[in-house]
């Protein structure tokens, strides 16, 4: 997840995207936003459409196919 910067501007709707690569595979994800935890296969996400302007934390978990994680968290500022 080394590709994300550490914050972002963002309009509801929005997509983001990350990339994590490993040795034994990327397996799923799992993100944290705005209360909610999603699991998915997909490195990305659209910003919720009843998300309120504000700033919000982004936290993403990637899982390798060898139970191995890497995190990353991402201000995320919603005009």
């Amino acid at each position: 997840l080394a590709d994300m910067p550490n914050k972002l501007t963002k309009r509801v709707g929005d997509k983001i995207w990350w990339n994590a690569t490993d040795d034994e595979e990327i397996d799923e994800y799992k993100y944290y936003f705005n209360g909610k935890k999603t699991k998915t296969e997909e490195a990305f996400f659209f910003v919720p459409q009843d998300t309120k302007a504000g700033t919000y934390i982004l936290e993403i978990r990637a899982y390798d196919k060898a139970g191995n994680k890497d995190v990353k968290h991402v201000t995320i500022v919603v005009r």
